[in-house]
């Protein structure tokens, strides 16, 4: 990520990098980042993933072919 680990913390507690169980900073995924899939790090915004040109269709606009998907 592109940040330190004690960046901005002024002297007090640590900012620490988010993950599935730890609160904390999150780095946004660019939508190259997000078309390409292969970044475990970065988070997602209903946005990019609604334009994520491999779900065939929904860079079109047509998000509702993400109805009932589950995504893992």
């Amino acid at each position: 990520m592109g940040f330190s680990p004690a960046q901005g913390s002024g002297g007090g507690a640590a900012v620490v990098a988010a993950s599935e169980s730890v609160s904390g900073i999150a780095e946004l995924a660019t939508q190259v980042e997000t078309d390409a899939g292969s970044d475990d790090l970065r988070i997602v915004t209903p946005l990019k993933l609604a334009t994520y040109s491999g779900l065939g269709g929904a860079a079109d606009g047509d998000q509702s072919i993400l109805a009932g998907q589950v995504f893992s």
